[in-house]
């Protein structure tokens, strides 16, 4: 009897008092999300790491849970390393995102994609010049060849939808640049983008 006592007050004790294990916002079923497919883990909305780092204050507990499926599936895919990364710069473990952002920045990747890494890093390093120069790279890619084309398609196939501008992802670029000092969560917000 005195050993299922103590079993059952290490149990409550590892629980924040006035918490039950459900109130706990980043809770998950790690062994499930490790049996994901990578399309159902990483790329698919509302499923996967996305369940949890979804969740302001869960951003941590997300990159933890890519970090094992990464390991797990020895795959080591920019889209997961970069989701990592951003979950990493947002949950404030800066050292841990910039040395994400420097394995993208490795890759041998378009000239697009470099240079928003590039300018990534340079936010989350609080580097306003390597910032600036790296969005002065963005701007300059051309367009790849058919974009136009795909802009055309796009907006038949979703005549509702903001078309696709080119460079990608420069709204989100100068985000940082209009919200330099504020965290990474609130830079990448539509908020910051949208600022004149």
């Amino acid at each position: 009897m005195i050993r299922v006592c103590l079993i059952i007050f290490a149990l409550f004790a590892a629980i924040p008092i006035g918490m039950s294990k459900e109130a706990d916002p980043c809770a998950h079923d790690a062994t499930e999300m490790m049996q994901l497919s990578i399309e159902a883990f990483d790329k698919t909305p509302d499923s996967g790491w996305r369940t949890v780092g979804d969740i302001e204050g869960c951003e941590g507990t997300a990159a933890d849970l890519i970090e094992a499926y990464r390991a797990r599936i020895e795959d080591h895919r920019r889209g997961l390393i970069h989701h990592e990364a951003q979950l990493r710069a947002a949950a404030g473990e800066t050292e841990k995102a910039l040395n994400l952002f420097d394995q993208l920045i490795e890759f041998k990747t378009d000239a697009a994609n470099l240079a928003y890494y590039k300018a990534t890093r340079a936010f989350v390093a609080r580097d306003r010049l390597a910032l600036e120069a790296a969005r002065a790279e963005l701007a300059a890619v051309p367009p790849p060849d058919g974009f136009l084309e795909g802009v055309e398609r796009f907006k038949l196939k979703y005549p509702d939808m903001p078309e696709p501008i080119w460079p990608l992802n420069l709204d989100v670029v100068e985000g940082f640049l209009n919200c330099f000092d504020r965290p990474y969560r609130e830079a990448y917000s539509d908020e910051c983008r949208d600022k004149d």
